[in-house]
């Protein structure tokens, strides 16, 4: 796995590079810092910064890459260093309430995260080290095959269950609990994917579209070590995963949050 690590040397984002170099799960075979600084002695700091980071990694024969770029990089430049060493991760820091780190992306974090083309896992930087066991999966189930087809992948990877989390009452309602067959529909996607590690968790809540709490409230009841989030177009019919839920998770989430590209709706 090729990953990829913006930093701006600040706490959140050294925390979010040895959270990479420490996760012997990623079978990391590349790592890519990235820099956007002009300052004489940006790459000075930026080498300095990666030795010392070295000392946590937990990867054999691991290449590491340095660039350093004079402008702040935006999601443009992102996608092309993305492309052009072929990454599959990609991982930053958030120093929590303050959200994202604002001084190296230029976009909003939903901006960001929609536009980066491969997946974004975000650390807060007091999120403390464990192993990913377990990925909770916030679904609205009404493209649940099509969004397993990413997470599978990621899940394989790192070898952990998932659990797809919906939280209902929603407004209005794409899927009628009281008719869903959660047997069959695991039935289904063991047979298309391979994979057995998941289950349906099921989080009531007293009004309609709480989701952002019930999402707190699975966090809670049965910790799991990473978040998993899809976020969409904005439509009538799609208020649950919302831009702004994802912005808020990854700003305020004591696991890592780990986020998808858009997927268009049918």
């Amino acid at each position: 796995m090729n990953v990829l690590i913006p930093t701006d040397f600040s706490n959140a984002a050294e925390h979010a590079a040895v959270f990479a170099l420490k996760l012997d799960q990623l079978k990391a075979k590349k790592i890519v810092f990235l820099h956007g600084g002009s300052s004489s002695d940006s790459k000075e700091k930026l080498d300095l910064f990666t030795k010392r980071i070295q000392e946590h990694s937990v990867h054999e024969n691991l290449e590491f890459i340095n660039i350093v770029k004079g402008e702040v990089p935006d999601d443009e430049l992102l996608n092309e260093i993305i492309h052009e060493f072929s990454i599959d991760l990609v991982i930053r820091g958030t120093e929590g309430r303050d959200g994202f780190l604002e001084s190296l992306f230029k976009s909003n974090t939903f901006h960001v995260i929609n536009n980066i083309q491969c997946p974004v896992i975000t650390i807060t930087e007091t999120f403390q080290f464990r192993p990913i066991k377990k990925i909770g999966y916030a679904s609205d189930l009404s493209m649940l095959a099509k969004e397993m087809n990413h997470i599978i992948p990621i899940a394989k990877a790192l070898n952990v269950s998932i659990d797809i989390v919906h939280v209902y009452p929603v407004f209005p309602q794409v899927i009628d609990i009281a008719k869903y067959n959660t047997m069959e529909a695991l039935h289904t996607l063991h047979e298309e994917f391979n994979f057995q590690a998941f289950q349906f968790v099921f989080i009531e809540m007293e009004k309609d579209n709480h989701t952002l709490g019930g999402l707190n409230k699975y966090i809670a009841e049965n910790n799991p070590d990473m978040l998993a989030l899809f976020t969409r177009e904005r439509s009538l019919f799609d208020k649950i995963l919302d831009p702004s839920l994802t912005a808020n998770l990854a700003t305020h989430a004591e696991i890592p949050v780990l986020s998808f590209p858009v997927i268009e709706l049918q």
